[in-house]
């Protein structure tokens, strides 16, 4: 089954927008879901952390190496409403 170009990332976007999904949520699972290397791409090419950031933090993975702890818990809560049950 071939899906529309983009079509997952813009019912993301729109379920966002409508508010059925929180931003935060989905935030942090598309950047715990991504390299990162892809996280750091990303960056780099929306100018969203200074390049000399980038920079270091290319460093401290280079010391850091065979470190496999999350630095951040995975959430299993996507939606909004889960907190009002």
């Amino acid at each position: 089954m071939k899906r529309n170009s983009r079509s997952i990332t813009n019912k993301l976007l729109e379920l966002v927008e409508e508010g059925a999904l929180d931003a935060e949520v989905v935030l942090r699972a598309a950047l715990l879901h991504m390299s990162e290397s892809d996280v750091a791409e990303m960056a780099e090419a929306e100018e969203l952390i200074p390049e000399e950031d980038l920079d270091d933090a290319y460093v401290e993975d280079e010391d850091e190496e065979g470190d496999d702890e999350d630095e951040f818990p995975r959430h299993s809560r996507y939606h909004e409403d889960d907190d009002e049950d």
